[in-house]
């Protein structure tokens, strides 16, 4: 009986670091996608920060990337949030790609956000794009594109 439970153990905890590490490879292999830019807007985190310690700037990004072979679109809508230090220094944090309406970049798609890692900026202090919301239509880019106004 104890042998039963043991090599139940064993397969369980083999099962469960196979499992680990294939999440672990797909963050470290993120899906590269053409994300087409529909909108862009930033508005003053006015409560981000304490006693005037920092400022902060929240980014929102809208846009769509086809995802399969079928016409399958995914619109997007992400959020990057900035913030400028003033003690001990005066310094940028978690900077955001900057970006631009009417504009397809290729991006790396995460699990729960949005690269843009060829946007020039300093990568050692970049962050990614979380996003917001994900959804699927089923119409062709040119449906989707009237739609947005573009």
């Amino acid at each position: 009986m104890l042998r039963i439970i043991a090599i139940g153990l064993v397969i369980m905890a083999c099962f469960l670091s196979a499992l680990s590490a294939q999440e672990l490879r797909a963050e470290q292999n993120p899906q590269v996608i053409l994300f087409h830019v529909t909108s862009v807007q930033h508005a003053d985190g006015a409560n981000a920060c304490s006693a005037g310690a920092c400022s902060a700037i929240k980014y929102t990004i809208e846009g769509y990337a086809e995802m399969r072979y079928d016409a399958a679109m995914t619109e997007y809508v992400l959020t990057c949030d900035e913030y400028i230090v003033r003690k001990p220094h005066p310094h940028r944090n978690n900077i955001c790609a900057r970006v631009h309406a009417g504009n397809t970049y290729t991006v790396e798609l995460l699990s729960d956000s949005v690269s843009f890692p060829y946007s020039r900026l300093n990568k050692d202090f970049e962050a990614n794009y979380s996003i917001v919301s994900e959804r699927e239509t089923g119409g062709d880019a040119a449906l989707l594109i009237s739609r947005n106004g573009r």
